[in-house]
């Protein structure tokens, strides 16, 4: 939701927003990726404190201008986060 409203607010004002969270940064990026053999720029990019250490990872989930969302891991490579992507119950240590 953060990424969404974040565009939203640029595609109005101009600018992104982080309405004073301190578990959040959202900010405009600038970061291609390449995923696949495919090249993708990212739009908008955001940290969670949910995010961090989840699974033994940290990392950043960015958008695209056209809404495909890019999982940034510190430890891995970058992954797409499809519409029907669910998060798995228990990390991979249990």
């Amino acid at each position: 939701m953060d990424l969404k409203m974040a565009a939203k607010d640029y595609a109005e004002h101009g600018y992104v927003t982080n309405y004073g969270a301190k578990s959040y940064q959202v900010w405009l990026s600038t970061n291609v990726v390449s995923i696949g053999g495919t090249q993708y720029q990212c739009f908008i990019t955001t940290t969670n404190g949910k995010f961090y250490d989840e699974g033994g990872c940290e990392g950043s989930l960015a958008m695209t201008t056209n809404q495909v969302f890019i999982w940034l891991d510190s430890k891995r490579p970058p992954k797409i986060i499809c519409t029907n992507y669910r998060a798995s119950i228990f990390p991979p240590r249990f």
